[in-house]
C-alpha cells in the first residue's frame, strides 16, 4: 500500500477514501450515497486485492493503515484510470464479503447489494459473493471507480479483476502497471455485452 500527501500524475495509483459509520443501518442493504460526504481517510494505493484468508484465519483488526474506527461497520472507494492498449471486449469482476459497486467511465455496471445477493430465491446476506459484467472499452484511459461496503463478521474480502484482450484473455487483479492517477476520457463506452453475471463464491 502506498500511503503518501502528495498526488504525482505520473503515479500508477488508485485515490482511496474511506468512511465509518456508526449506525450500521446506513449501509444495511446497499452502497450508501457517498458524493460529498467528506471522508475521515483519504490515501492512495496501487491495487484493491484484499483476498479472503484462509478459513479461520479472519482478521479482526482494519486493514493496515486504517484506524480501529474501521473495524467493521465502513465504506471505501477507489478511483482512478485503467490504461487500455488494445480496444476489445473486457470483463470486470468484484469479489467481495458484503456490498460492492463499479462504475467504468460513468456507466455502473457491478452493483452487489441485498437485491443481487440471492442465491436460489434465498438472501445470501454473508460470504464472499462474485459479480461480473462484460463491456466494450476503447483505448485509452478508462475511469474506474470501485466503491465497497463491509458491515461485520467474515473477512473484509475486496478484489477488483479484468480480463480481456490486454490480459491475453486471462482473468488477473487490476495492476498497478495498468494505473493511471489522471487521465483524459476520450471515447465512451459503447456497449455493454449481454447481463451482469452474480453468484456466490465458493
Amino acid at each position: 500500500i502506498l500511503v503518501t500527501g502528495v498526488q504525482t500524475c505520473a503515479l500508477p495509483i488508485f485515490d482511496a477514501c474511506y468512511w465509518a459509520f456508526k449506525n450500521p443501518a446506513w449501509i444495511e442493504n446497499a452502497v450508501p450515497p457517498l458524493l460529498g460526504r467528506k471522508p475521515d481517510v483519504t490515501r492512495l494505493e496501487q491495487i484493491v486485492n484484499y483476498a479472503q484468508p484462509p478459513k479461520g484465519k479472519e482478521d479482526k483488526e482494519p486493514w493496515v493503515g486504517l484506524p480501529d474506527t474501521m473495524a467493521e461497520n465502513f465504506a471505501a472507494q477507489w478511483y482512478g484510470y485503467l490504461d487500455i492498449h488494445q480496444p476489445g471486449n473486457y470483463t470486470f469482476y468484484v469479489e467481495a464479503e458484503h456490498l460492492a459497486r463499479l462504475t467504468v467511465d460513468d456507466t455502473r455496471i457491478i452493483d452487489i447489494s441485498a437485491e443481487t445477493r440471492v442465491k436460489g430465491n434465498e438472501p445470501q446476506a454473508e460470504g464472499i459473493w462474485e459479480s461480473s459484467e462484460a463491456l466494450y472499452l476503447f483505448s485509452g484511459a478508462r475511469s474506474v471507480n470501485l466503491q465497497y461496503v463491509y458491515k461485520a463478521a467474515g473477512s473484509k474480502a475486496c478484489v477488483l479483476y479484468y480480463n480481456g484482450p490486454d490480459t491475453d484473455g486471462e482473468k488477473r487483479t487490476i495492476p498497478a502497471a495498468v494505473l493511471q492517477h489522471k487521465g483524459i476520457k476520450n471515447n465512451a463506452v459503447i456497449k455493454q455485452i449481454g447481463r451482469a453475471s452474480c453468484r456466490e463464491r465458493v
